[in-house]
């Protein structure tokens, strides 16, 4: 689409469920993307918004925002699913983060926030709250083109936190 890679910041979600190992060992966690409707539990599972950045070869390998030290934001809540206030809300921190005082210099003075088509996604509110953001840095929109999570990088980082999770 004519944007260059560093201006992106993956946006995602997934789930996870904790489940009773036995009556001596405790909780642990069932480390599995959980595609399909099932009988979760809003007691038993997390779910987890993750946000990355690809970096900016520019910068120096020991600065914030770099290639070697990329910006992520995570929140985790104990809910089952996500919803458009809580979906804001996080991606009003990451933009926040990005270009809030603590960022200097600012490389970029337009970045793009790339997610899936959930529902939550495309609510008024999620548009409202990143392109009408004040400030010096300018947010925008682009949803991922639909069943290509090869186009979305942050597939890949939350595969990898699963499988460090299982160990």
């Amino acid at each position: 689409v004519g944007i260059e890679r560093r201006k992106f910041i993956d946006i995602d979600e997934f789930a996870v469920e904790h489940r009773k190992l036995n009556r001596t060992k405790g909780w642990g966690l069932s480390c599995y993307r959980v595609r399909t409707v099932g009988n979760y539990t809003k007691d038993t599972k997390l779910t987890v918004i993750l946000a990355i950045e690809a970096g900016d070869p520019r910068l120096g390998d020991d600065e914030e925002g770099s290639i070697a030290r990329p910006r992520r934001s995570i929140k985790v809540r104990r809910v089952g699913g996500t919803d458009a206030d809580a979906f804001a809300s996080f991606c009003d921190e990451v933009c926040s983060l990005i270009s809030g005082p603590m960022h200097i210099p600012i490389t970029d003075d337009h970045r793009v926030l790339l997610w899936d088509n959930l529902r939550a996604h495309m609510t008024p509110i999620v548009y409202q709250t990143i392109e009408g953001r004040g400030g010096p840095t300018r947010f925008s929109i682009l949803p991922r083109p639909a069943y290509q999570p090869k186009l979305g990088p942050i597939e890949y980082k939350i595969c990898d936190l699963l499988l460090d999770m299982q160990y």
